[in-house]
């Protein structure tokens, strides 16, 4: 283990005559500076024109109201499900039979033109209604066998009837 010398026996002493002048010195201002120092003492720019990390040049900062990014961060590319359903949420406006007007969506009047066109008898619509409807008439008949048999088990009955028809 080396043992340490006490504090006042180590370099110069806090007290010494040079260190107290130089400390006076240097709080008036008058520190010795050799040739170079003077130099750029002379030639340095004012205060709040320096240069340097984290003080670029006037001219080149940001005018005040001016952003750093104008036009900021670009939007992600939509996908193709994504503008699908936004074209499909449109509104139209649509002329119901009675002639009054009403503003559905687009996939609301799609399904409407295919469920009339369905009734009508073209079969393409009919398979298509059908294919669209088997999951709610599961549900429907879930529902039937908790609660009785409804209308709707009636409907799509009638409808498998039209089908079986029409694939003959």
């Amino acid at each position: 283990m080396s043992k340490r010398k006490p504090p006042s026996s180590r370099g110069k002493q806090a007290g010494s005559a040079t260190g107290a002048h130089n400390a006076l010195r240097a709080a008036a201002g008058k520190v010795r500076r050799g040739k170079r120092a003077r130099d750029r003492a002379e030639t340095a720019p004012a205060q709040d024109q320096a240069v340097g990390y984290g003080r670029p040049p006037r001219e080149s900062q940001f005018k005040p109201g001016q952003s750093g990014n104008p036009k900021g961060r670009p939007k992600g590319k939509r996908s193709l499900s994504t503008i699908v359903d936004e074209v499909l949420a449109e509104r139209v406006t649509i002329t119901r039979r009675n002639g009054r007007t009403a503003k559905v969506s687009k996939l609301q009047a799609m399904l409407l033109m295919a469920v009339n066109k369905a009734l009508q008898g073209d079969h393409r619509f009919v398979g298509l209604v059908m294919n669209l409807a088997q999951p709610k008439a599961a549900a429907a008949e879930a529902d039937e066998r908790r609660a009785g048999p409804s209308e709707t088990r009636a409907l799509f009955e009638k409808l498998n009837q039209i089908r079986d028809v029409l694939d003959e």
